[in-house]
């Protein structure tokens, strides 16, 4: 008995001493950490330690600046992402990527008047690596195209969201009036996609010997492209070619599907006049 009461001791002391580290942290290690975190753009992580910090300095332009992006991109909370944004970007010597962020969440929110000005903000102090990597001239495009669509509109209403993982998506296709089989492969990877990451999504029709699919191609410089193969009497698939017909663009265009007519392809496109990210086209 004394021998098990020793052990029980041993563990809750064990226990405790961990128990002590753990509540032992600073709140500049706690900085440290989340801003570690912020850099590697982990923002789901970062978001609750900057929650928690903020908490001590809820007047901070900067820890609203990284905590505002945390909302925006690690918990998608848009509406309160707005709220820090608009808060940090008051504060003299601010970050220049907050107007970015807060012009991304107005774009994002529909607001393309706001995210104009914003993003117009961010050109004006950006360097020339933070003009590249943000591509803001394209963001500033799109909320213009955004404008024009939905000039006519007088009242828009969100019928139904829903988040789910990523891996799950597709599971989210009926295809039984449609047929074929809707497919993530690896297997027309060309070697940029293998370096990237990237598996398509391709839908295998039942009947037409055609598949398309997104690719980057050999060398990338145009972004993700339609590509096409056709199925060769030998069961083999032909060399893969981009789809014709300005379907194409210096933007992202992906999730292919060639309606059974074959008269039609829908695909999804960042260019094309898209309000940003991907908009569907026919």
């Amino acid at each position: 008995m004394k021998y098990y009461l020793k052990i029980i001791l041993v563990l809750f002391a064990c226990w405790s001493m961990t128990s002590v580290a753990v509540s032992q942290e600073t709140l500049e290690e706690k900085r440290a950490r989340a801003d570690a975190l912020f850099q590697d753009k982990k923002w789901s992580d970062a978001e609750p330690l900057y929650a928690s910090i903020i908490s001590n300095s809820p007047k901070n332009h900067d820890l609203n600046f990284r905590y505002g992006t945390c909302l925006l991109y690690g918990s998608k909370n848009i509406e309160k992402a707005i709220i820090r944004l608009r808060y940090a970007v008051s504060g003299q010597g601010i970050d220049g990527r907050a107007n970015y962020y807060l012009g991304r969440a107005y774009h994002l929110n529909y607001q393309f008047s706001d995210a104009i000005k914003h993003y117009n903000k961010f050109k004006q102090v950006a360097s020339a690596s933070q003009l590249k990597e943000f591509n803001v001239e394209t963001d500033i495009k799109a909320c213009e195209y955004g404008k024009r669509l939905l000039a006519n509109v007088t009242d828009m209403v969100v019928i139904q969201k829903t988040e789910i993982k990523a891996e799950t998506f597709y599971q989210l296709y009926n295809l039984d009036d449609i047929g074929g089989d809707l497919i993530t492969t690896d297997m027309f990877q060309s070697k940029l996609d293998k370096k990237k990451n990237h598996r398509p999504m391709i839908h295998f029709p039942s009947e037409s010997p055609y598949i398309y699919y997104s690719s980057y191609g050999e060398d990338g410089s145009t972004g993700l492209d339609i590509y096409v193969k056709q199925k060769l009497p030998g069961g083999e698939w032909s060399l893969s070619q981009k789809v014709r017909g300005n379907v194409n663009t210096d933007q992202d265009e992906a999730f292919a599907y060639m309606h059974p007519n074959e008269e039609y392809l829908y695909y999804c496109s960042k260019g094309h006049n898209s309000m940003g990210g991907y908009d569907v086209f026919r």
